[in-house]
Formats: C-alpha cells, structure tokens, sequence
C-alpha cells in the first residue's frame, strides 16, 4: 500500500471506536497510530503504517454491508498464526476458508468478521507455497535437433513443458507461472509467454516482463535439464532448476555441448517438492499486515468497468482485467447450484458471495467488482465523501489528471483537500463512482513536497 497506486486506506463505519478499535489492535495486530488524524470526518482512530493504514470512523449510520464484500488482508505467516489464535481466544468469529482436504500447501486462510459485521480475509503464504514440484514423466526423447526450427516454441503437454529452439540452443521451460503457480499459455503474435490470472508477462527465454500489481521479485519460469544424446533431445522431467535474471536467455542446453550447461548459481533438486520461488513478493515479511484487495458492490458493472477503465485507470498508471465470472453460462449454473445446496445445509458463508463479479486492477490497487442484487440506498448525489471508502495513493500529477478527467466528464468531486502535518496524507480528492461507492486519492505524507 506504500507505493503509488497502492491502497492507502481503507475507512469503515463502526458504531464504538474503542469497540472496533479492540479488534484491528488486538486481534489483527494493527500498530495504533492516533485518533482524529482526518479533518471533516467523524471521530476517527488510525491503525496501521507506511505500508497502508484502516481508519475506523465512528457513526450511528452503520449499514451492513452485501454479501459477497470484503477486504483482503496479508499477513506473513508466523503474524498470521498469532492473529488466528488471538482472535478465537477473544471470541471473534473466525471461519476457516479452507478446509482441511482442501488447504493447498502451505496457503494459510481465514474469514473474520469485525464487531461491525465488516468481512475481512486474512491470508499468508508459507515458502512451502510457492514450490514446484516437477512433472515426473522421467527422461523424455522429443526426437532430432532438426524437427524443431530456430524461434520455434513447442508445447509438450505431457511433460508439463515448452521447448524453446533459440540460436545457439534450446530451452526446456515449466509451464507453471512461478508467482501463484497457475498456468502459462504461450502466445506467438508477441513472442511471450502470459499468465491470464495475475496477467503475468515473461519473455520467449521465461524472463518475466511485467505482473499483477507491479509484484516484484518473481523469478524466471523454471527450466528442465536438456541433453543431446547422438541428435536426439532429450529433456529430463524429473528434475527442475530455478534459473536466475542473468542467466534467463541462455540456452539450457548449446548445440555441439552434450549436456546441460550448469553454472554456480543453478539450483538443481530431484523429486518433488523441487524449487520454492521463495523470494518471490508474495513470501516476503510484509510487517504490519496489509489491505492488498477490496470488493465493493456495484449495481452495474458496465458503468462501473467504465469508470474505473475510462477515467480512474490512465489517471493512475493502469487499468487491467484479471478475471471473470462467470466466464461462462455453466459456471454460472454450478455457482448457483453451490449456493442452493449451502442454503439447504442451513449454512451461512462469511463471505456471501454473489454470482458475478470481475477482478480488476487500477494502478496496482486490486478491486473486485461485485455485481449485487441488494437493494441498498445510494447516498445522495451532493454527497462526495463518506464511509465505507478506500484511498489509493498518488502522486500530485496524477491527483490534477484524474481531476481534469472528472472535469471532462463532468464528474462531482471535492478537493483537493490539504491536511495538517499529523495526517497520514498531505492532500486527497474525494469522489464517488457511478454505483455510489465512495473513494479518494491522497498523497501520502512521506512524499509530500
């Protein structure tokens, strides 16, 4: 939440300050930083730091919010933990989001709900996350040199791998996106290879290029030993190295060289569990823990894509869909179906999701944009700030080019505002989008002039 185009933070109503107060210090884990730190708001406390803050606003005006809203929260995973067993000691409502038999490795996930009814999803990875286990079909015989020309790209999909035919060599490279470990297609109108969840971007050799949110830190897509046997490629599947950003472009294997050329820095290791990106962004340490996702409903999700793709995007560096969904009518059906059945159960989910939604970025703030069938009053079409609210930061260029975007679009919005020295933001531009949800970009105090 520290960069620009971060979440800076995100407000909730709440009826007790000490009450919600209790709960983000206590049971999060929030650094408290002070009250009435934000002029023209209600009672206010502040927690968090540098790297995002929650802003809890005292109100009588607090109205539950839809189903299927919430804030996704990060943790690394010792504060995570900690967090898990506080919060049950002091008879939080925690649900578990992911049971037992269906807990990927190493992914810890709750749902807790604030004192206020607010959702909150509480995640960590641990680096056994973001390991890679290889495909285990043993050696694999792809047939002579010749069979595959330079700059060509072949899917191999039973080992689980692309063979890249370069000048001087060939890449074997997994088809696993080393950040969240999803899927890679290759796409040969741009000579790369992409990632359709976090829209991650890597280079012919697996160099990555660009993901979600500016993540930094993902590694190279990991690569198979290659070696020539007479004019035969053979590419071991059993076994995976973790290549470096120096090394990306070269060949794992020269033509006129019989084996796999290794150098200092390669990690080789057999069986499975074999390479943990561990020093990807999403395993780091992140301090206190951070908002990095905000779903909020929207009662048309044309106008809303409009508006965030159309004036907020360019104004703050981006706009990009992650995904969909439904993406199709049968996921819709089955969704559907989930929801009877839970209905049946007698069962409530913390998280109430709705049907529709899309996963989108703005700048490198991640939104959701939940298509809801509540019936939830609007505020009034005068009021421009109000609770709940999330702030993105900004630089002052890109705070006066997305007010001259308003301008153009005749767009209501108030500011730019000027905050005393003891807030956390120099300035914000308050605005609401055309579903009624109310946002602001800020300046951050540490990059004010």
């Amino acid at each position: 939440m520290g960069r620009q185009g971060d979440f800076h933070h995100l407000i909730y109503p709440v009826r007790d300050l000490a009450r919600a107060e209790a709960f983000y210090r206590d049971g999060l884990g929030l650094t408290t930083v002070g009250r009435d730190l934000w002029p023209g708001e209600p009672p206010t406390s502040t927690l968090g730091g540098p790297d995002g803050y929650v802003v809890l606003a005292e109100t009588d005006d607090v109205v539950p919010e839809p189903p299927g809203i919430y804030s996704h929260v990060r943790f690394d995973p010792p504060d995570w933990q900690r967090m898990h067993a506080r919060c049950r000691d002091m008879g939080y409502r925690v649900e578990d989001a992911l049971p037992g038999e269906l807990r990927p490795q190493g992914e810890l996930k709750c749902h807790l709900r604030d004192p206020d009814g607010h959702v909150i999803e509480a995640r960590a990875f641990e680096p056994q996350a973001f390991e890679i286990s290889p495909a285990g079909r043993g050696k694999m015989d792809l047939g002579p040199v010749d069979a595959f020309p330079v700059g060509s790209v072949k899917r191999v999909p039973a080992g689980q791998f692309y063979l890249v035919r370069l000048g001087d060599g060939f890449l074997a490279l997994s088809e696993v996106c080393t950040h969240q470990h999803f899927t890679v297609s290759y796409q040969p109108a741009h000579h790369r290879f992409l990632c359709p969840v976090h829209s991650c971007r890597y280079t012919r050799t697996g160099r990555l290029l660009h993901c979600y949110g500016g993540a930094a830190g993902v590694p190279p897509l990991l690569g198979y030993p290659i070696e020539i046997t007479g004019d035969h490629i053979v590419v071991d599947t059993d076994r995976l190295v973790a290549r470096t950003e120096e090394s990306a472009d070269e060949p794992m294997v020269q033509l006129g060289s019989p084996r796999l050329n290794g150098t200092a820095d390669e990690v080789v290791v057999s069986g499975r569990g074999a390479i943990g990106a561990t020093d990807s962004a999403a395993s780091s340490p992140v301090g206190n823990p951070r908002a990095d996702r905000r779903a909020i409903p929207v009662s048309d999700l044309t106008l809303a894509e409009e508006f965030y793709q159309d004036v907020l995007g360019p104004a703050l560096g981006g706009y990009y869909v992650i995904s969909r969904y439904p993406s199709t009518t049968t996921d819709l059906r089955r969704g559907r179906q989930a929801a009877r059945l839970l209905a049946r159960r007698g069962g409530e989910d913390l998280m109430g999701r709705t049907m529709h939604y899309v996963r989108v970025v703005v700048g490198r703030a991640h939104l959701i944009l939940y298509l809801t069938e509540d019936d939830a009053p609007e505020p009034a079409p005068e009021q421009l700030r109000g609770v709940p609210r999330f702030a993105i930061s900004a630089s002052d260029e890109q705070i006066e080019d997305a007010m001259e975007r308003f301008r153009a679009r005749r767009i209501p919005f108030e500011g730019p505002v000027e905050h005393p020295v003891q807030c956390p933001a120099a300035r914000s531009v308050y605005v609401k989008d055309p579903c009624g949800n109310f946002l602001e970009l800020c300046r951050p105090r540490s990059t004010a002039a």
